[in-house]
């Protein structure tokens, strides 16, 4: 219990020392009125989510601290045909429980879609989206036949970003989560997994 205690404590500094990061790096970015009107190259933020797996059985749960930075494909490509295409690439550090704590932590790319398109009537407080994309992700535990510790890690999320009064938005978020080899090795016993996700830009 004490081994669990530890680490659970190294996870929540390990999140603070991240979104301190994230508030460096992102603070200057694109949600003061001026850049959002002429455009910005990057938004940035950082999100709390919460997993557990279903497959191949319900033994896995896990919290990550992930931190991300999301660029427009219409900023880098000057076409406004891309304008609800964007790229997120987010790193995250968490914790599995199963039912001793285990280190995990993940990179991935993804490609975000918003769904302006399929909701014409929506309200300006509210922009969903999907993203989809895939990486890498480490896990300090191995299910019998997951064969690896480091594996592709694909990913897909259907969620919503939640604009206040004043200041940056929030969203919210429900991930698919995916750990396997790609037959890397032999054993290859995958993870399947539903997340929970919300956070805010910065």
């Amino acid at each position: 219990m004490n081994g669990s205690r530890k680490r659970f404590a190294n996870l929540i500094v390990t999140s603070v020392l991240l979104a301190v990061l994230a508030t460096i790096v992102g603070g200057r970015c694109g949600w003061c009125s001026e850049e959002k009107e002429s455009g910005t190259k990057g938004e940035y933020g950082m999100a709390l989510s919460y997993g557990h797996s279903y497959r191949p059985m319900d033994e896995v749960a896990f919290a990550m601290a992930t931190v991300f930075g999301v660029y427009s494909l219409a900023d880098f490509f000057q076409t406004s045909a891309l304008k609800v295409c964007s790229v997120k690439v987010e790193a995250g550090v968490g914790s599995a429980y199963m039912p001793d704590a285990r280190f995990m932590a993940s990179l991935n790319v993804a490609a975000v879609y918003y769904l302006d398109n399929l909701f014409p009537g929506r309200t300006k407080r509210f922009r969903p989206y999907l993203d989809f994309g895939a990486g890498g992700i480490y896990t300090d535990f191995q299910v019998e036949g997951q064969g690896l510790r480091i594996n592709f890690n694909p990913i897909a999320s259907l969620g919503v970003e939640i604009m206040p009064d004043s200041g940056p938005p929030y969203f919210v978020a429900v991930r698919w989560h995916h750990v396997s080899n790609c037959e890397i090795k032999a054993e290859n016993r995958g993870v399947n997994s539903l997340m929970f996700m919300m956070g805010r830009y910065f």
